[in-house]
């Protein structure tokens, strides 16, 4: 699910699953999207996150790296007025969205494989396994 309403979004930091110097890892632009749309909402397990692609950007070993902006998994419980005024810090403290880092360069494409299984900090992840249950 694509979105173009992410007004600001975040930068997820080292060492966390997703920044620039530990990109998510997948084998095709077609598995970043399969692990995209298994990312969740943090209090509803069957809602789809909105992200949108940002372009790509040269890592740190000179790979390139996609940036999407996905949207913020967990739920806001703050009024409209704080997360409003959030959106003109440089940091929100609640950000609407977190800029993932993926590459499609590294040990999966070599193996053939889909994504890694490691998850992003903050997001749930829908498994496989839990989409066939379904």
């Amino acid at each position: 699910m694509t979105s173009t309403a992410c007004v600001s979004a975040v930068e997820l930091r080292s060492p966390e699953r997703g920044s620039v110097q530990r990109p998510g890892l997948c084998s095709s632009p077609a598995a970043q999207r399969g692990y995209l749309k298994r990312l969740r909402a943090a209090d509803d397990l069957s809602r789809e996150l909105a992200y949108e692609y940002l372009g790509a950007i040269r890592g740190p070993d000179s790979q390139p790296l996609d940036r999407f902006a996905v949207e913020n998994p967990a739920p806001d419980e703050r009024g409209f007025g704080d997360t409003f005024f959030d959106l003109f810090r440089s940091e929100p403290v609640y950000p609407p969205a977190y800029v993932i880092h993926m590459s499609i360069y590294g040990e999966t494409r070599a193996s053939g494989g889909g994504c890694e299984l490691e998850r992003v900090p903050g997001f749930p992840l829908l498994t496989e396994e839990s989409e066939e249950s379904e």
